[in-house]
């Protein structure tokens, strides 16, 4: 209708991640409402209709996830036929890779009672062990008198579920054979590599949110990170099982994406220096569906006293020339300074005209990302902003240097040899 188009319109325009769509029945429905949207929201199709199980292989082609609404297929359909529903239904989602929740009357008895039935217990329980990605909470959140306490027993019930020794074994063998692409060889690796060394947290960067999610339906027993550049993506990666989204600037080297994973996996607290981590990505950067990178990389870099900044450094050198930190391998600087200083030194045979050094300064109160492009010159020791330097370094010769910042809680510069 008019109205729906309408509304439709209004919630896109709100910058939502996600958008449900009631009552799909065929893979046609979600075609014309991708149109619609236009890429503005994921779709997420609600399968409440017994002509949607029969079509559900078409609509999970089109879909970007699925929830499984078992109160009004309950009524549309035998209700004996409901149990081995859900479990296929999770288990072809989990397959491609694309998140499912369950819904529906999971804790129906907490509208009115603080605590849960045991039945009902179980019946989250073994949405958890099928390998759903969520669990969701209908009246009993929206009208019940109990909200918090809803919550909360669910929560625990997944965290719970979560840790038993069955849990494990009844995803790994409910695993089904992968379509045999590079992405899917990828991420399935570096579970493998994760469960069977002593890897912390696997991390992996994603421009559409792909790579990330093929990494949640792997279901590895360390943690995900899942890096991208685009804030909307890192949301809507949020419904996906076990992924910590964290945002971060747009690369075009590997050896960034690896420098960048290591600070993230110290900062968060999901490993230590000399701990090592799993990175995985695609070349070239920032296209889609090019996974096609994994690299088992230590975590050891800086003495971090802080938590609340990142800084990621890329560094370009003129042809030939060679030049390296001659003080120490990297320079901090803390809340109590304003610059960094140092010493370079020309360790090749060739002139070096200048070193440009692009800081760029992250920071998680605003999850936006500062480039401040300075650059160091071999004679005449100054800051450029954006302008070539005219001094130079002679090979085997050394210079201070110094870089005036704005203030930042934290920052890093290094300029590894090239």
């Amino acid at each position: 209708s008019k109205k729906d188009l309408s509304d439709l319109e209004f919630v896109c325009d709100l910058g939502i991640e996600w958008l449900g769509l009631s009552f799909v029945q065929r893979a046609k429905d979600v075609k014309e409402a991708k149109k619609i949207v236009r890429g503005r929201a994921a779709i997420l199709s609600k399968i409440e209709k017994p002509s949607a199980v029969d079509a559900f292989e078409e609509i999970l082609e089109e879909t970007d996830a699925v929830m499984v609404a078992r109160g009004d297929l309950g009524v549309e359909l035998p209700i004996e036929t409901l149990p081995p529903i859900q479990k296929r239904l999770v288990r072809q989602c989990r397959h491609s890779g694309k998140p499912v929740i369950v819904a529906t009357q999971m804790m129906e008895s907490m509208i009115n009672s603080p605590v849960p039935t045991r039945a009902e217990v179980s019946d989250v329980a073994q949405a958890i062990y099928e390998g759903a990605d969520a669990v969701m909470l209908s009246a009993e959140s929206a009208v019940g008198n109990y909200p918090v306490e809803a919550v909360k027993t669910m929560n625990s019930i997944a965290t719970e579920v979560e840790k038993e020794k069955t849990y494990r074994q009844v995803i790994e063998s409910s695993r089904t054979p992968l379509k045999g692409d590079v992405s899917d060889a990828i991420t399935v690796a570096a579970r493998e590599v994760a469960e069977t060394t002593n890897i912390k947290v696997i991390c992996c960067f994603t421009e559409t949110g792909t790579t990330a999610s093929l990494t949640s339906r792997e279901r590895p027993k360390v943690p995900i990170i899942a890096l991208t550049p685009k804030i909307t993506i890192a949301r809507k990666l949020t419904l996906n099982w076990g992924l910590h989204c964290i945002i971060t600037e747009e690369l075009t080297r590997f050896k960034m994406a690896v420098v960048n994973a290591a600070k993230a996996a110290r900062m968060y607290g999901f490993a230590k220096n000399n701990d090592k981590i799993i990175v995985i990505a695609g070349v070239p950067f920032n296209v889609s569906g090019t996974t096609n990178i994994l690299r088992v990389a230590p975590t050891k870099s800086i003495n971090d006293n802080t938590k609340d900044k990142i800084v990621n450094i890329k560094e370009d050198l003129p042809p030939m020339a060679k030049v390296e930190l001659i003080d120490e391998p990297f320079v901090d600087v803390y809340p109590d300074k304003e610059e960094i200083t140092g010493s370079i030194k020309n360790i090749g045979t060739k002139r070096a005209d200048f070193v440009r050094v692009i800081v760029n300064l992250w920071s998680p109160e605003t999850n936006l990302i500062k480039r401040d492009s300075v650059f160091i010159s071999g004679k005449n020791v100054k800051n450029y902003s954006g302008i070539k330097s005219d001094a130079t370094l002679e090979p085997g010769s050394s210079t201070k240097f110094k870089i005036v910042l704005t203030p930042v809680s934290y920052t890093h510069l290094t300029l590894p040899t090239n």
